[in-house]
C-alpha cells in the first residue's frame, strides 16, 4: 500500500506543479523568469516539508497516521490555492501600477511574483514533502531495509510520471487546469482518509470521517470562491497592470490545451487570439473596416515569398496563429501544399472563430495541419520545402527564443529546397536592438542572403535564402481570390512593398557590428534570459526606424532601397512606416510647386510653416539677417521628402527648383542646394563633391543640423563611390566641426558600415 500510495502522491504532486504553473503563467507571465520563480516555490514547499519530518521524526509515533493527515491536508492546501490563485492577478495588477519601469522595479516584480508563487504553491507542496520521509520511516521502522528507500524513490518517480502524462494529455485538455488541481486534490484526500482508516496501528474511524468531511466541504468552498473569470484569465495583466478585460470586450472562447490556455476575444469589431493572455494576432471582422496592424504583417509574410520564387509548390508555416498567413498563401494558386505546424490544437480551434477572414486555411484541401514541435515534425523524415515561414510568438515568452538561434537556423537551413526562401518574423516592441542584434546576428551567420522590411513599425520580416534573393514579380499574385486582399492591407503593388524595406545584407552587418553582438545560441541563451526584462521595461528596438525616418538617401546607397516615384501607385489608405513618409513627401512638392498645402497641413502641421518660410525667403535674394532661417527650414523640408521619393520625382524642388531663383542668392545659399539637388538624384560624384564644397562654404555659426546634413551628403556620396575609406576620412576631417546631433545616429551607422564593408 505504501508504493501505491508513493505512486498516487507523485502523480498528484506533478498535476498540481503543471496546473500551478499554466495558471500563474496567466498572471505573472509566461517567462523564463517567472517559470524560474514558480519552480523554486514548488521545492522550497517540499525541502521545508522534508525538514519538518527530519526534526520531528522522533516524535512521530505513527508514520502512516502522520503521512494521512498530511496527504489530506495537501489536498485542501491545493484546493485553497485555487482561491488564492484568482486573487493573483489583482496582486499583479497592483505592483504594475505601483513599481517603476525601471531594473530596480523589475527586481521587486520579481521578488512579488516570487511570492505569489508561494502563496499558490508553498502550503500544498509543504504536505508533499512530508509524505516520502514518513513512507521510508514507516518501512524501516517494520524492518524492510534500506532497500525500501529506492523502492519508495521508484514508486514516486513512477507515479510522477504518470502524472505528468495524466495532466498534459487527459485532465488539463478534457477538464481544464482548475478541475485538474481539483481531481488531484480530492486524490489525495481520499489516500489519506484510507490511510488513517485502514492500515494505521489504531485505526482512526472516526477522525477519518471528519478529515473527509472536512474535504468535501472544501472542494465545494473551492469550485464555488475559485472559479476563474475568462475576463481575467485572458486579461494579459502582467503586461499592462489591467487585472480584467474592458467592458467592451467579450470572450467567446477560452480553453486550457495540451501546452497553453487559448483565448479568442472580440473588441468591437475586432478578433484576437491570445496564449496565456499575451495576445497572438488580431484581425478586423467587419467587412470594409479598418485593418489591424497585425494583419500588414501576416498578409505581407506570405505575399514576400510568392512574389520572390519562381515556383513555391511546398510551403511550411511555423505556427497557426490567426492562419491568417496560411489563408493568403492558400489565396494564390500557386502553392500545391501548405503544411502549417502548431503545437496547441486549441490555437486552431480558438482561430477558427475568424471565420471567413481564414477560411481558406480550414477549408482548402491543400492546407494541412500538424500538431507538433516544429523541430520534431521537421526531424522526422527529412522534409525539405521551397519555402518555409516562421512566425512565432515574442521572443520573451519562454521557450520561443530558441526559435532565433544560430542552432535553428541552421536546421531550418537544412530543410529548405535548392533556391528556398524563408521568412522570419521577429516583434520589435518589448525588446531591445541589443538583444534583436544577438537574433539577427545569428540569422545572417546562417543564411548569406537577407533582405529585411518592415510591415507596421513593430513588426519586421527578414527574408532569408542560401542563394541570390530573386525580384519580385507582383504580377503573379493578382488573381482574383489574393487581389483584394492584398489591397485591403495597402500592398497593391510592388511600390507598396519597397517602402517597407529596411535593409540588406550589409545594413543587418552593420547592426550587429554597432551592437557588437554574438550570434544567439542554444548554448548561450541571453534572449530568453534577458528578454522578458525588456519586456518589463518597455523597450522597444529603434535601429531599424531611424534608419527609415533618415531624410537623406542613406538606405538606397548603403541597402538598395528603391523608393517610388509619381508615377507609382502608393497606397494612401494604408498607416505605415514607409507609406506615410511617401506621402508626406509628395504633398511637401506640392506646396513648394503649387502651393496647395491642406493635405500637409493634414499631416504633419508645422512643415506647413517651414515649407510657406523656405518660399517667402527664397522668392528673392536671402537676406543675411534671414540666413539661419532659411538653413533652419531648408533642412526641415528636405529631411522630410528627399529620401522618400525617387530621384525623377525631386524635379522642380530640388533639382532645377521652381520655387527659388538660384542664380540671385548668396553662395552658402547655393552650395547648401547643389548638395540637396545631388542627394535627391542619388549622384554619388555630385554628392560628395557639393557636401564638401557646402561645408566649406558655411559659416561656422549656422545652424547644426544643415552643416549635419552636408557633412552625410559627403560621406554618402564618398560611399556611393566606393571610395569607403574616403568616407571614413570625411567623417574625421570634418566631424569634429559638427557635433553629432540629428543625424548622430546616421553617422556612427555610415562609419559601422563603411568599416564593415571594408573589412569584407
Amino acid at each position: 500500500m505504501i508504493m501505491v500510495a508513493a505512486a498516487i502522491t507523485g502523480a498528484s504532486s506533478f498535476v498540481y506543479e503543471i496546473g500551478w504553473v499554466r495558471m500563474l503563467n496567466q498572471s505573472l507571465g509566461t517567462t523564463v523568469h517567472s517559470f524560474e520563480l514558480m519552480l523554486a516555490a514548488f521545492i522550497f514547499g517540499l525541502a521545508f516539508g522534508g525538514l519538518w519530518i527530519r526534526r520531528r521524526s522522533k516524535h512521530v509515533g505513527d508514520p502512516i497516521a502522520y503521512a494521512g493527515h498530511a496527504q489530506v491536508w495537501m489536498g485542501i492546501a491545493a484546493l485553497a490555492s485555487i482561491p488564492v490563485f484568482s486573487q493573483s492577478f489583482r496582486w499583479v495588477g497592483a505592483m504594475v501600477g505601483a513599481l517603476p519601469k525601471t531594473e530596480l522595479g523589475y527586481v521587486l516584480f520579481s521578488l512579488g511574483s516570487g511570492a505569489i508563487a508561494l502563496l499558490v504553491m508553498f502550503p500544498a507542496a509543504f504536505f508533499a514533502g512530508m509524505t516520502l520521509p514518513l513512507f521510508t520511516m514507516a518501512l524501516l521502522r517494520r524492518g524492510a531495509g534500506e532497500a525500501s528507500i529506492g523502492r519508495v524513490y521508484a514508486a514516486n518517480t513512477l507515479g510522477a510520471i504518470v502524472g505528468v502524462l495524466l495532466a498534459v494529455h487527459v485532465l488539463i485538455p478534457l477538464l481544464g487546469l482548475r478541475l485538474a488541481v481539483v481531481l488531484a486534490a480530492i486524490a489525495d484526500i481520499v489516500l489519506g482518509v484510507l490511510l488513517l482508516w485502514r492500515f494505521t496501528d489504531r485505526p482512526m474511524v472516526r477522525r477519518s470521517g471528519v478529515l473527509a468531511a472536512v474535504g468535501l466541504v472544501v472542494v465545494a468552498l473551492s469550485l464555488s470562491f475559485g472559479k476563474l473569470d475568462p475576463r481575467e484569465l485572458a486579461s494579459g495583466v502582467f503586461r499592462h497592470g489591467n487585472a480584467t478585460l474592458g467592458e467592451n470586450t467579450d470572450v467567446p472562447y477560452f480553453r486550457d490545451g495540451k501546452t497553453a490556455s487559448v483565448s479568442f476575444m472580440t473588441r468591437g469589431t475586432i478578433g484576437i487570439i491570445a496564449t496565456n493572455g499575451k495576445p497572438d494576432a488580431s484581425i478586423q471582422l467587419l467587412n470594409g473596416g479598418m485593418p489591424t496592424d497585425d494583419e500588414i504583417t501576416m498578409v505581407m509574410m506570405a505575399t514576400l515569398p510568392l512574389a520572390m520564387h519562381p515556383s513555391p509548390k511546398e510551403i511550411a508555416v511555423i505556427g497557426w496563429g490567426s492562419g491568417l498567413s496560411t489563408h493568403t498563401l492558400l489565396g494564390s494558386g500557386l502553392p500545391e501544399r501548405v503544411d502549417t505546424i502548431e503545437i496547441e490544437q486549441a490555437m486552431y480551434i480558438g482561430a477558427s472563430n475568424f471565420g471567413s477572414r481564414v477560411q481558406r486555411a480550414y477549408q482548402d484541401p491543400r492546407s494541412k495541419l500538424h500538431i507538433d514541435d516544429a523541430r520534431t515534425y521537421f526531424s522526422t523524415g527529412q522534409r525539405k520545402y521551397d519555402v518555409i515561414l516562421s512566425e512565432p510568438s515574442n521572443p520573451w515568452v519562454s521557450g520561443v527564443a530558441s526559435l532565433f538561434t544560430k542552432e535553428f537556423y541552421a536546421f531550418l537551413r537544412s530543410h529548405l529546397r535548392d533556391g528556398g526562401i524563408g521568412v522570419q518574423w521577429i516583434q520589435s516592441y518589448e525588446l531591445s536592438d541589443e538583444l534583436l542584434a544577438t537574433m539577427v546576428a545569428a540569422l545572417v551567420a546562417e543564411f548569406p542572403y537577407v533582405d529585411a522590411y518592415t510591415t507596421n513599425g513593430a513588426d519586421l520580416l527578414f527574408v532569408v535564402s542560401a542563394e541570390p534573393l530573386p525580384p519580385m514579380d507582383f504580377s503573379r499574385l493578382l488573381d482574383a481570390p489574393l487581389t483584394p486582399e492584398l489591397q485591403r492591407v495597402g500592398l497593391s503593388g510592388i511600390a507598396d512593398v519597397n517602402v517597407r524595406k529596411v535593409g540588406s545584407r550589409a545594413t543587418l552587418e552593420t547592426f550587429v557590428a554597432l551592437y557588437g553582438a554574438q550570434p544567439h545560441s542554444d548554448f548561450y541563451p541571453v534572449v530568453s534570459l534577458r528578454a522578458p526584462r525588456s519586456r518589463y521595461l518597455g523597450d522597444g528596438v529603434t535601429y531599424f526606424q531611424n534608419l527609415m525616418r533618415a531624410g537623406l538617401p542613406v538606405l538606397d546607397i548603403t541597402a538598395g532601397r528603391e523608393m517610388p516615384g509619381l508615377a507609382d501607385a502608393v497606397d494612401r489608405a494604408a498607416e505605415g512606416v514607409g507609406t506615410m513618409d511617401y506621402w508626406r513627401a509628395r504633398f511637401i512638392r506640392d506646396a513648394l510647386m503649387e502651393g496647395r498645402t491642406e493635405e500637409l497641413a493634414a499631416s504633419e502641421a508645422e512643415l506647413v510653416k517651414h515649407a510657406d518660410l523656405l518660399k517667402r525667403l527664397s522668392s528673392s535674394t536671402v537676406e543675411p539677417g534671414a540666413m539661419d532661417d532659411w538653413m533652419v527650414s531648408a533642412a526641415v523640408v528636405a529631411d522630410y521628402s528627399i529620401a522618400y521619393l525617387a530621384a525623377d520625382a525631386h524635379e522642380g524642388v530640388w533639382t532645377e527648383p521652381v520655387w527659388i531663383d538660384l542664380a540671385n542668392q548668396p553662395a552658402e545659399v547655393t552650395a547648401v542646394m547643389a548638395a540637396y539637388a545631388a542627394a535627391a538624384m542619388r549622384d554619388g560624384p555630385a554628392m560628395r563633391e557639393a557636401g564638401l564644397r557646402a561645408l566649406a562654404q558655411l559659416d561656422p555659426g549656422r545652424p547644426t543640423g544643415v552643416r549635419e546634413q552636408m557633412l552625410v551628403v559627403a560621406i554618402l556620396g564618398a560611399i556611393a563611390e566606393g571610395d569607403l575609406e574616403g568616407a571614413m576620412a570625411i567623417e574625421r576631417d570634418y566631424g569634429r566641426q559638427t557635433p553629432p546631433a540629428a543625424y548622430g545616429f546616421i553617422r556612427s551607422y555610415l562609419l559601422a558600415w563603411s568599416d564593415t564593408q571594408r573589412s569584407d
